[in-house]
């Protein structure tokens, strides 16, 4: 699932949010300025809780 989030402008917030995201049970994330390819399993983790601890890391994020 793509995930847009505002706020980011270097490599130093891409490591943050693939840092953050990888704390959840998560199978895979592509981070990049911008935004993230999150694979997860919906059992485990909700788009909420991934939108959450990117919020966390204090960038805006939505998901479709």
């Amino acid at each position: 699932m793509i995930f847009q989030i505002e706020g980011m402008a270097c490599e130093h917030c891409v490591q943050a949010v693939s840092d953050a995201l990888h704390a959840l049970p998560i199978e895979s994330a592509k981070v990049w300025i911008g935004g993230a390819d999150v694979a997860f399993d919906p059992l485990l983790t909700s788009p909420d809780q991934i939108r959450e601890v990117i919020e966390e890391q204090g960038y805006d994020c939505r998901f479709d």
